[in-house]
């Protein structure tokens, strides 16, 4: 009795393993894809990262604002009409909220790894489902606690900023001018001077 599957052989039928050990191989292939994919799903993709790595310890992400603006350069021209020559892209904004309940300690780490990024210089990412906004830094963490609201539950508001990083100019080993050798620009040959300025001078207007 055979345990071998009874596929035809056919056009567009897929090949099928004929080996019970080539049956289990496909098994584990599969069992290791499912859990690939079940790892790929526990990934946090809402929030701030550096490299990769999540900075922000919250439970969630509540709200995620995102602001592009552009400014249009125009003049007057005749008839009291305006003309448009120039358009420039300016950084965007991202404002995020994020949400810690817990315990005490658990909404103290949420919020001292808010604090321990909002005043360095490093270039963050925020991730999205949907796209990834690079190149960003904190500009303002906000978050109130009332009586009737926020004992259990942390809400913190964070705005970010989009940073370009441009080309600077460095010097190295600049002359000091005032160390600089004479330069000979040609032999000077006398004048005299006018009548006017001969004049002036004798008068002491000089």
């Amino acid at each position: 009795m055979t345990i071998y599957p009874n596929v035809p052989i056919a056009p567009g039928v897929p090949p099928i393993p004929r080996n019970p050990l080539a049956i289990i191989a496909a098994v584990d292939l599969l069992t290791e894809d499912a859990l690939s994919l079940f790892a790929f799903t526990l990934q946090p993709t809402w929030g701030i990262f550096l490299n990769g790595v999540p900075v922000v310890e919250a439970d969630n992400v509540v709200t995620m604002d995102y602001k592009q603006e552009f400014t249009i350069s125009d003049y007057q021209v005749e008839g009291g009409g305006f003309q448009d020559y120039d358009k420039v892209q300016l950084p965007f904004d991202i404002r995020l909220r994020f949400s810690k309940g817990g315990s005490e300690t658990d909404r103290q780490i949420f919020l001292n790894s808010i604090a321990s990024i909002a005043g360095d210089l490093n270039f963050y990412t925020v991730y999205t489902p949907e796209s990834m906004y690079p190149s960003v830094n904190i500009q303002h963490w906000d978050y109130a606690r009332k009586a009737n609201q926020g004992l259990g539950l942390l809400t913190i508001d964070v705005w970010m900023l989009e940073i370009r990083v441009t080309a600077t100019t460095t010097f190295q080993n600049v002359a000091n001018p005032a160390s600089a050798n004479q330069v000979s620009n040609g032999q000077e040959q006398p004048m005299t001077p006018n009548q006017v300025v001969q004049q002036e001078f004798s008068a002491g207007s000089f």
